[in-house]
C-alpha cells in the first residue's frame, strides 16, 4: 500500500509518531521499580535537542525529578533550551568549552546540589576535574555516571590507574552494545550528510578516495557506510595503531601516502592531528575537510584563517581556501561538526540509549559500587533493552 506523503506532513498525523517513539523507555518507567532514583538531585550535561527533551520530560511525567541541565555549546536548538527552562521548569546553563575544561563552575554546581545524594549524567568526563577537588563530606553524596565515549572511559581509566581508586563510582557504557546502535546510526548520517552538501555543488562522495582520520568506534562504522557509497578507496591512519589490537589494523598506511592520494578526509579527533604544513605539502587540489566533533579542532582553523590567500563562501555550507601554494582547500559546514547538523539521533534510536542511563541510575542508587574499577551495566541487560526497542517498533 502506497502512503500519500502530504499526510505523513500533517502535524496531527506526525504527533501520533512522536508521542510513541520511546516506547521502551515508557514501558520500563511503568513496569519497573524506579522510586529509589525520585528523590535525589539529577545533572545532566548533554546535547539539546528534541530528543533530550522528551527524555526529560517523560521522567518528570513518572515522577522522576532533574536538578539541573548543562547545554554544551554548538549543540544547539534554542526552541529546546527555551521549552526545558519555561515547560519543564529545569534550570538550564548554556557552558562555553574553556569553562567546562577549567572546572570551576562544575565544582560550584556539584557543591549546590550535594545537600542530598546527586546523579551526574555526562557526556565526556567534563566533571572529573571538579570532582577531585571536592571535599570528602561533598564527595561522600555524590553518585556518578559516564556517558558514551570510549575517549573519555579511557580518562576515567587513566586516573584510575594512577591513582588506584575513583573518587566516586563509575558506570560506563562506552562499550555497550546499545552504544554501537548509536554509532552506527551517527555514522550513516555523517556519509548521507557530507554527501549531501557535496550534492550542492554539483559532486558526490561517489568515486571519491576517502580518509579517516584516526579509527575509533564512529569512524569504524564510517569506514563501512562509505564503502556502501561506492567510494573508490576508503584508508584510514591512526597514530596509535601499533598499539592497539584493532582487528582492522591491514586499513593503516602512511599518513603521506593517504594525504597524497585522498580527496576527501573526514576526521573525529579531540586534538588538532593534521597540520597546515601536512595539508599544504601533500595534500591533493581541492581536498575536501569534513570534520566531526564540535570542538571544531581536527583541522587547524585559525591558522588557515590567518594564512589563506582566498577565502570564497558559498551558501554558508563550506569554505573555499586557496593556501599559499594555490591548493584549494573546502572546508565542509564552516567548521561545524556534522553530526551537529543532524541534531543527534531520532527518538527511536535514542530509546534504548535513555532506557540504558534508567539502569545506570539504578544500579548507582541500589548497589554498593567499588571505587577501584569501572563498573558496566549487565550486558545481558542491554539485550534486554535492544530486544524490547525491536518489538516496540511501528
Amino acid at each position: 500500500m502506497e502512503i500519500d506523503a502530504s499526510y505523513l506532513l500533517c502535524s496531527k498525523n506526525i504527533m501520533l509518531f512522536t508521542n510513541s517513539r520511546l516506547q521502551t523507555t515508557q514501558k520500563r518507567l511503568l513496569h519497573w521499580e524506579y522510586k529509589e532514583i525520585n528523590n535525589s538531585n539529577k545533572i545532566i550535561l548533554q546535547h539539546l535537542w528534541d530528543d533530550t527533551y522528551n527524555f526529560l520530560n517523560l521522567l518528570q511525567n513518572n515522577n522522576i525529578k532533574i536538578s539541573h541541565v548543562l547545554w554544551k555549546p554548538n549543540s544547539v536548538d534554542e526552541n529546546v533550551r527555551r521549552n526545558i527552562a519555561e515547560k519543564l521548569h529545569i534550570p538550564v546553563d548554556v557552558i562555553p568549552y574553556d569553562q567546562l575544561d577549567n572546572s570551576d563552575f562544575l565544582f560550584r554546581l556539584l557543591w549546590k546540589y550535594s545537600e542530598k545524594e546527586l546523579c551526574v549524567l555526562e557526556v565526556w568526563g567534563y566533571h572529573l576535574n571538579a570532582l577531585i577537588k571536592q571535599k570528602e563530606d561533598i564527595i561522600k553524596n555524590i553518585l556518578w555516571v559516564v556517558e558514551i565515549t570510549k575517549f573519555w572511559h579511557n580518562r576515567y581509566l587513566q586516573y584510575l590507574n594512577t591513582h588506584k581508586k575513583l573518587p566516586v563510582p563509575i558506570v560506563s557504557i562506552a562499550e555497550s552494545k546499545i552504544k554501537e546502535i548509536e554509532a552506527n546510526y551517527v555514522a550513516k548520517m555523517w556519509v548521507i550528510w557530507i554527501d549531501l552538501l557535496l550534492h550542492k555543488y554539483w559532486t558526490t562522495i561517489w568515486s571519491k578516495k576517502c580518509w579517516l582520520l584516526w579509527y575509533w568506534m564512529i569512524n569504524s562504522n564510517v569506514h563501512s557506510r562509505l564503502n556502501q557509497f561506492w567510494v573508490k578507496s576508503c584508508k584510514a591512519y591512526d597514530p596509535k595503531f601499533n598499539k592497539s589490537e584493532n582487528p582492522a589494523r591491514k586499513l593503516f598506511f602512511s599518513q603521506k601516502e593517504i594525504l597524497e592520494n585522498s580527496e576527501v578526509i573526514i576526521a573525529s579527533t579531540w586534538s588538532t592531528s593534521l597540520s597546515l604544513e601536512l595539508i599544504s605539502l601533500y595534500c591533493k587540489d581541492s581536498v575536501i575537510l569534513a570534520a566531526m566533533w564540535s570542538r571544531w579542532r581536527e583541522f587547524p582553523i585559525e591558522e588557515m584563517k590567518q594564512k589563506r590567500t582566498r577565502r570564497e563562501e558559498d551558501w554558508g555550507s563550506v569554505l573555499t581556501f586557496k593556501n599559499e601554494k594555490w591548493k584549494y582547500i573546502h572546508v565542509l559546514y564552516n567548521w561545524i561538526a556534522m553530526n551537529y547538523m543532524l541534531q543527534s539521533c531520532p527518538d527511536e534510536v535514542m530509546d534504548p540509549y535513555f532506557s540504558e542511563m534508567l539502569e545506570w541510575m539504578k544500579i548507582l542508587h541500589t548497589e554498593e559500587l567499588s571505587l577501584n574499577k569501572i563498573h558496566t551495566v549487565d550486558p545481558e541487560k542491554s539485550k534486554e533493552i535492544i530486544s524490547q526497542r525491536e518489538s516496540s517498533f511501528l
